[in-house]
C-alpha cells in the first residue's frame, strides 16, 4: 500500500482502470465498448489490491444523458453483491428493515442517477427523521449531494454528533456525509434530522464489523 522511500514515500499506491477503450467520451457518436475484462477478473483485481492495502478506481464510460453500456453496469452488479458481502463491513440500503422513518418520505427509484441500488429515500419536511439500528464498530450514513439538499443534525446512540451539510451545485451521488468509527462492539443507532435546506435524503449506510 504505502511507498516507503522514494520521491512517493507516505504516499498510498492506487490502481486505476478503465472499463472501456478511452477514460471518457470525447466525441459525438462515439460508441461505448464492451468491457475488454469479466465480472470475476475484476473482483480478482479487487481482492489481491484489498490484501495488499491498494485502492482500485475503475473508470466507467458514461454520455451526459447517463446512458451507458449494459455489459459495464453488469459487473458493477456483480461488484456491490461482491462487497456487500465482505466480512468487514456490510452496505444497507435505504429500503432495509432495520431503518425507521418519521413523518413523510417517498423513494426515487430507476433514476440512473449513480445511487446505491438506483434508489433513494427523501423527505422535504424539517423535522423529519432517520434512524437505523444496527450491530457493530462503526457506521457512515451515505446520501447524495446536490442544490436542494440542506443541513442534517446526526445522534449516535442519541447523543448528538454534529450537523452535515449536502450542499452542492451539481449532483454527487454516493457521498460520506458521516461516518463514525471505534464504537464498542454492539447494537448502536444512529439518527438523522432534517435541519433545513429543500430536501433531505438517505441513499445507505455501510456498518463496519472490526472487532
Amino acid at each position: 500500500g504505502v511507498f516507503t522511500d522514494g520521491p512517493q514515500q507516505g504516499l498510498i499506491g492506487h490502481g486505476m482502470f478503465t472499463l472501456g477503450d478511452d477514460w471518457g467520451i470525447h466525441m459525438a457518436n462515439q460508441a461505448i465498448p464492451t468491457p475488454p475484462v469479466t465480472s470475476s477478473q475484476i473482483q480478482t483485481w479487487v481482492k489481491n489490491a484489498s490484501a495488499h492495502g491498494v485502492p482500485l478506481s475503475l473508470d466507467m464510460e458514461m454520455w451526459e444523458d447517463q446512458s451507458y453500456a449494459q455489459t459495464t453496469m453488469n459487473i458493477f452488479t456483480a461488484l456491490d453483491s461482491a462487497v456487500a458481502s465482505h466480512p468487514l463491513f456490510t452496505m444497507k440500503n435505504n429500503t432495509d428493515g432495520d431503518i425507521k422513518y418519521s413523518g413523510t418520505w417517498t423513494v426515487s427509484s430507476g433514476r440512473n442517477a449513480g445511487d446505491y441500488k438506483d434508489d433513494i429515500e427523501s423527505t422535504e419536511a424539517n423535522g423529519d427523521a432517520f434512524e437505523f439500528s444496527f450491530t457493530g464498530t462503526g457506521v457512515d450514513y451515505i446520501a447524495p449531494r446536490d442544490a436542494a439538499y440542506g443541513s442534517v443534525d446526526i445522534y449516535v446512540d442519541n447523543v448528538f454528533k454534529q450537523t452535515v451539510n449536502a450542499t452542492s451545485t451539481i449532483y454527487q451521488p454516493l457521498q460520506t456525509l458521516f461516518g463514525i468509527k471505534g464504537l464498542a462492539n454492539g447494537s448502536h443507532t444512529i439518527k438523522g434530522i432534517k435541519k433545513d435546506g429543500s430536501s433531505m435524503a438517505v441513499d445507505a449506510f455501510v456498518v463496519y464489523n472490526q472487532p
